[in-house]
């Protein structure tokens, strides 16, 4: 029979513990203190699909970690810890994983995810002071071409043009030829990210406040820019800039909402069978 290096890793262990107690696992493979490591847990944690060596040595570090946090614990045991009270955060801890566990599973089966753009529209109208932009935004088209890249007239009308015909012909263009593009002009972008591509600093944020198109060029490129919009930080911000964030808030009061309904609807069943009670402590 052929044995892989975490078999006999396994093994050595095996016959390498010593000891006994009531819950000694029928396969051992470490023991510390009155602590034992069965071969069962030991592999849950080794990946699936590596050589034997590597098993070996992954199991062998884990089995070595193993004994060391069983032993502190074995002589915590031994010292005197305050244990009522390490029992208790235990079961608090244990309530708050099992109830998040369950708030999580009844918002997956309650929890309408679909916001629409009239939710969104109507809680901006009445959020609108909390929409203040924090960044100079922008709306805009750019290519940035090579200086060799080809037909650069029919690239520049095209980045001018506002008809589909026109557009769809440069987004063909753009991904046979541009370095970089973008061509999404109906959404906004931060200005600062703009910068990071295209070297406007030179203009500053004077003028932009306005449409206008750049044709601008450095040592290795050439770039063109239409700006469709413009909108300095510290003015409202444009709801679509803000759109996500806004579905997100409408979510999370939602999930808020369900969740105190859910309190209110338990403890209202509770009350109405008695399964709650408050005693007086009046004698």
């Amino acid at each position: 029979m052929r044995y892989t290096g975490l078999t006999i890793l396994l093994v050595v262990f095996a016959f390498a513990c010593g000891g006994g107690g009531d819950n000694k696992p029928d396969n051992p493979v470490a023991r510390a203190g009155k602590y034992y490591l069965d071969d069962a847990e030991l592999r849950t944690v080794l990946p699936k699909n590596i050589n034997s060596n590597d098993s070996a040595l992954l199991a062998k570090s884990y089995v070595e970690r193993w004994m060391k946090d069983n032993l502190l614990v074995d002589k915590a045991e031994e010292e005197d810890v305050d244990n009522v009270n390490i029992d208790k955060m235990v079961e608090s801890y244990r309530k708050s994983l099992l109830l998040a566990a369950y708030q999580k599973k009844h918002l997956q089966q309650t929890l309408d995810t679909i916001v629409n753009d009239k939710e969104v529209d109507l809680f901006y109208k009445q959020n609108q002071q909390n929409f203040q932009l924090k960044s100079n935004i922008v709306r805009v088209l750019y290519v940035k071409l090579g200086k060799k890249a080809p037909n650069m007239p029919k690239v520049k009308a095209w980045c001018q043009s506002d008809k589909p015909a026109d557009r769809k012909q440069l987004e063909n263009y753009c991904l046979d030829h541009a370095e970089n593009y973008y061509l999404d002009d109906n959404s906004w972008l931060l200005y600062d990210d703009l910068l990071k591509e295209i070297p406007l600093k030179n203009y500053g944020d004077v003028g932009l406040s306005a449409p206008r198109f750049f044709e601008l060029e450095d040592s290795a490129f050439v770039y063109f820019v239409n700006i469709k919009a413009f909108q300095t930080k510290e003015t409202a911000s444009p709801v679509g800039f803000v759109k996500e964030s806004i579905k997100d808030i409408i979510l999370n009061k939602r999930k808020t909402k369900l969740l105190l309904d859910l309190e209110n609807k338990l403890y209202k069943e509770a009350v109405g069978t008695n399964d709650v009670e408050i005693y007086s402590n009046k004698k």
